[in-house]
């Protein structure tokens, strides 16, 4: 007995033109739960069939308004889950293959054998259901593949702005790696302000970067223009602009007037970036960077700039502590670096201008001017080392509390910003002289830094100068932890280089002047430096 259709495949469309035989067929179909719609006509079957779909139609090739292997080809382009079979009262071969290739699964021969219909109807509705599935099937793999498409799409996309953002990213690390290394080649701060200015523009829209010093009273300003290598000028700082608290309370408005009074730049719309700048705890200037107009930065462009501004901040405030540092310095100091430094070019000069007059490669008179000016530079060399032997007969003296307190101002902003306190103890009964200031507060600041290196937040350099005896003196550094945590200082090895370096150069010089360095460590890992020295010291 025969399957009961599903209710999704009951419709059957039956095309014949004879009456008597779209009667019993359609009975026929009734009878076994189809649900068949009979039309004798092509022009009736073509619109029949666009109110509604069919699993199943029954053709008879002989209709009286056209051929119906054409209408088995119409009806399959409209719908090719169509499953079509072919009634024909003729046994040519011909019409068999032209209805096939028409699209038919079956035909039957007229008269029609009811029980041979209902058979070829069955396996027909069910090679419609097989078709709707794999239709289906088609479907959603067609819709799979489109959203795998997408997804891959949007993968790769994102892919390639993650290549690009960690291009970019790579390129500003290197831009600060060179910064870094240029900063220590100790570069002048306006000479390092065009090398930093020439790194970000190669990759934000920058104008310009301005440092102004309040407490020197000058505006650097360095252009970023197009094309071309980024030009610096040096402007004196209006006396209504001096103020330190305007750095604290209208810094953009301050960096803008600056910027405006000395240049043609627009500085009203650009996007500006300012960092306030504090030195040994004041406000003393202004760092700022013009961009040009509607540049919005996003967060990594903020990190990038703060990082620039960071490094300048540092160049800046070395720049003004080798100042303070020269500033000390005795005459004799000076007049010795000097005439060690330009001896040994000087005589390179000298030795080919005479080989220069010698040949006579050149005009008599220019050699002449060039041997008159390099004897007098000679001559002033020989005044330096002069001044330098005299200097060293009458040294600049100072006591020792006074280096160590210039010292520690030195290093106040550090201090502060490791969250460190310091607790100096210098008695005033202690007499100790030194006669190289300069060199002596630069040692100490040294030894410091070294020890500062290896405190935490929250920990206490403790400064002490105290009279040993009638001829000596000890200063002791020493590194306190709070009494709940125990400090985390560890022997300076050759590895770390910058302490171990500190070290020996400062226990060098101390041992030239007849004293002593050590370092000691109590149970809790506290560092203690200990200097002793006489109380006549070189």
């Amino acid at each position: 007995m025969d399957a009961e259709p599903q209710p999704d495949e009951q419709r059957i469309l039956l095309v014949e033109d004879e009456r008597f035989a779209v009667g019993y067929i359609s009975e026929a179909l009734t009878r076994k739960g189809y649900v068949c719609d009979a039309v004798t006509s092509c022009a009736e079957a073509i619109e029949t069939f666009s109110r509604g779909r069919y699993a199943c139609a029954l053709v008879d090739l002989g209709l009286p308004d056209g051929d119906g292997a054409e209408l088995l080809a119409r009806l399959g382009e409209e719908d090719p889950s169509l499953v079509q079979i072919v009634m024909t009262g003729s046994l040519g071969a011909g019409s068999v293959v032209n209805s096939m290739r028409a699209g038919a699964f079956d035909y039957l021969m007229k008269p029609v054998d009811l029980m041979t219909l209902t058979r070829s109807v069955a396996r027909a509705v069910s090679h419609h259901a097989v078709l709707v599935e794999r239709g289906e099937l088609f479907r959603l793999l067609y819709e799979e593949r489109e959203q795998l498409r997408d997804r891959v799409e949007a993968a790769t996309t994102d892919i390639r702005k993650y290549a690009v953002a960690c291009e970019t990213n790579n390129a500003r690390l290197r831009t600060l790696l060179d910064l870094t290394q240029t900063s220590g080649d100790h570069a002048a701060t306006q000479d390092f302000l065009r090398i930093l200015v020439h790194g970000v523009s190669q990759h934000l829209p920058l104008r310009a970067v301005v440092l102004g010093d309040t407490a020197d009273g000058r505006v650097i300003l360095c252009r970023a223009p197009s094309g071309a290598e980024p030009s610096s000028d040096v402007f004196d700082i209006e006396p209504g602009d001096r103020d330190p608290a305007l750095i604290e309370t209208e810094p953009l408005t301050l960096a803008r007037n600056w910027v405006r009074r000395h240049t043609e730049l627009d500085v009203d719309h650009p996007a500006v970036m300012v960092y306030p700048q504090r030195i040994w705890g004041q406000p003393t200037g202004l760092i700022s960077f013009f961009f040009e107009r509607g540049f919005v930065p996003d967060a990594f462009d903020c990190e990038f700039i703060d990082m620039c501004a960071y490094l300048l901040a540092i160049e800046w405030e070395r720049g003004n502590l080798l100042v303070h540092a020269a500033c000390r310095a005795g005459l004799g100091d000076i007049a010795a670096e000097l005439a060690q430094n330009l001896a040994e070019p000087v005589a390179a000069m000298v030795a080919a201008a005479d080989a220069l007059a010698a040949s006579d490669a050149g005009p008599a008179e220019h050699v002449r001017t060039l041997q008159t000016r390099l004897a007098r530079l000679q001559q002033l060399l020989r005044s330096f080392h002069h001044m330098s032997a005299v200097r060293a007969d009458k040294p600049d003296s100072i006591e020792l509390r006074n280096c160590v307190t210039q010292a520690l101002d030195i290093l106040r902003e550090a201090v502060e910003r490791r969250g460190i306190s310091v607790a100096a103890d210098l008695q005033t009964t202690c007499a100790c002289t030194v006669h190289e200031p300069g060199a002596c507060t630069r040692i100490l600041v040294d030894l410091m830094l070294a020890t500062l290196q290896a405190m935490d937040p929250g920990d206490i350099l403790r400064v002490t100068l105290r009279t040993v005896d009638d001829e000596r003196a000890a200063l002791e550094i020493r590194h306190d932890a709070p009494a709940d945590r125990a400090a985390s200082a560890a022997e300076p090895t050759a590895g770390d280089k910058g302490v171990w370096l500190a070290l020996r150069l400062a226990d060098s010089a101390i041992a030239e002047c007849g004293g002593a360095l050590s370092i000691s460590f109590d149970d809790s890992r506290r560092r203690t430096v200990r200097i002793t020295v006489p109380c006549e010291a070189t």
